[in-house]
């Protein structure tokens, strides 16, 4: 029995700040997302698709240009927003 999840994307949306996170081991590696995608997520066993729903996947591009689901790839971890380095004075606080 073979099972295999493909996802197909129907609407992009801008991923300004937004990293895919992946590890192995002690090694952990955060790559910056082209974009979001909102589409359909399938699961194919043998063929036939066993369940099917709408998910948002953060896009990658791969070595050869091709735009790919990060969720999808071997040793994802998580999405990571970077926020940068804020300072906040005190007197805005009050």
């Amino acid at each position: 029995m073979t099972s295999i999840n493909t996802f197909t994307p129907s609407q992009l949306i801008s991923s300004d700040k937004w990293y895919a996170v992946f590890g192995n081991g002690d090694e952990v590696t955060r790559v910056p997302l082209i974009c979001w995608a909102l589409g359909s997520e399938h699961e194919i066993d043998n063929g036939v698709v066993v369940k099917s729903k709408t998910t948002i996947h953060g896009m990658l591009s791969d070595e050869n240009g091709e735009i790919i689901s990060a969720k999808l790839l071997p040793d994802f971890i998580s999405y990571d927003f970077d926020i940068g380095n804020y300072e906040i004075e005190a007197e805005t606080l009050n």
